[in-house]
């Protein structure tokens, strides 16, 4: 097994990747071991701040958290709220993080 230690600086996140047989099992027991994000926790926190810099935050992680991975419903209806959000800055995080998922149905038209 191998683990990667990534500091994405366009995401400005950190995170593990993980390579070798059976990777899910070894991330889900990393999951249990370090103090992470579960999809539930980046969820509740992007759905419950009005705070930009933490509603940034949150999205930037729930793409990295859920690249490759089955979006689910609560989280997809975050970025698509996240995607009319007012403020600018907000609309390019949403973006970043829906780039990271290819959904095509969260891209503007």
């Amino acid at each position: 097994m191998v683990v990667h230690w990534i500091e994405d600086q366009r995401f400005q996140v950190n995170c593990l990747a993980v390579e070798g047989d059976d990777p899910e099992s070894f991330a889900d027991w990393l999951r249990g071991e370090l103090p992470a994000h579960s999809h539930q926790s980046l969820s509740h926190m992007a759905a419950n701040t009005r705070d930009d810099m933490a509603l940034m935050r949150a999205l930037r992680r729930l793409g990295i958290n859920h690249a490759g991975r089955e979006l689910g419903s609560v989280s997809y209806g975050l970025l698509r709220w996240a995607l009319h959000d007012p403020e600018l800055l907000v609309r390019r995080n949403a973006l970043l993080a829906a780039s990271l998922l290819n959904r095509p149905q969260l891209w503007p038209c």
